[in-house]
């Protein structure tokens, strides 16, 4: 019984160790290459912005007209990102309602501050997903070509603003496992339609203002910038959250990911590296505060 015991303890060591050595060979390459290289150093111009969400505003019992003007003119942040609500701006096909982001970019514009406007069937904060009701009964093709419908009039209508610094197109498109949970049966995926909505977005805004595409901040020696370089945007950028809660039967609690050594994400220098080969800049679009 101790023989057929030892036996087993080594082959579970062996598998330990070749599970271990399977991670390394598939990450090594990036995980080794990052420290080749060196930290920018602290950047020449940094700005600092935020993400105004009216529907938190309201959550919290605030104001939010108030609230938005405390920000660019009290506080006097003047870099803000909002998301477009697909299921406020066209609550039935075809009719759109624009007052409310009217408002705030024309209050942006008196403030000299400037908006990032996010578009697309994915905008940040929970649960991200936001397609009107009368979507969810249409097939994928015509659920695109809504949602495309959507896109255009929206960049139409805000294209030739003075307030408009830049758009987004999607938010954390490949963040799949992130949508299902959040969006549930909702959201749909978006990363097969994401290139295509750049091209759109590029096109009827004719190259004016920049296109953004953002990736989630991942606790492994990978990233997925180089297939959100591959939708081509002007700009990629990174959703960058260091302390995150996992819960699981072996530990549950906060981990900070720039701590779990050999696991730990790729480092930011070596992830704006790679966008500088393609010549792209390299955005924090989100950062934990």
């Amino acid at each position: 019984m101790k023989l057929k015991h030892r036996r087993f303890k080594k082959s579970v060591v062996r598998g330990i160790w070749l599970f271990l050595l399977t991670l390394i060979l598939l990450f090594s390459k990036d995980f080794l290459l990052q420290w080749t290289v060196k930290d920018s150093g602290v950047a020449n111009e940094v700005k600092v912005g935020t993400t105004f969400i009216k529907i938190n505003a309201e959550a919290l019992g605030l104001n939010w007209k108030s609230a938005y003007r405390e920000i660019v003119n009290d506080i006097g942040i003047k870099q803000i990102r909002i998301p477009i609500f697909w299921d406020q701006i066209e609550p039935k096909p075809g009719i759109f309602d624009w007052e409310t982001l009217d408002w705030q970019m024309q209050e942006a514009s008196k403030a000299n501050a400037k908006i990032l406007l996010v578009v697309g069937h994915r905008v940040p904060r929970y649960p991200e997903c936001y397609a009107p009701d009368w979507t969810r009964s249409l097939d994928d093709r015509d659920f695109k070509q809504a949602l495309f419908n959507m896109t255009t009039a929206a960049v139409l209508h805000f294209k030739d603003h003075p307030a408009l610094e830049a758009w987004q197109v999607e938010n954390e498109p490949l963040a799949k496992i992130l949508g299902k949970i959040w969006g549930g049966e909702h959201c749909r995926e978006v990363a097969p339609l994401v290139a295509e909505e750049v091209k759109l977005v590029r096109t009827l805004d004719q190259h004016s203002h920049p296109t953004i595409v953002t990736f989630a901040f991942s606790p492994w020696m990978t990233s997925q910038i180089r297939e959100t370089l591959d939708f081509d945007s002007d700009v990629v950028a990174i959703t960058l959250f260091n302390k995150l809660f996992f819960r699981s039967p072996v530990y549950s609690g906060y981990v900070e990911m720039f701590r779990m050594g050999f696991f730990s994400p790729l480092r930011l220098a070596y992830q704006a590296a790679i966008a500088q080969q393609k010549a792209k800049p390299f955005w924090v679009a989100e950062m934990q505060a």
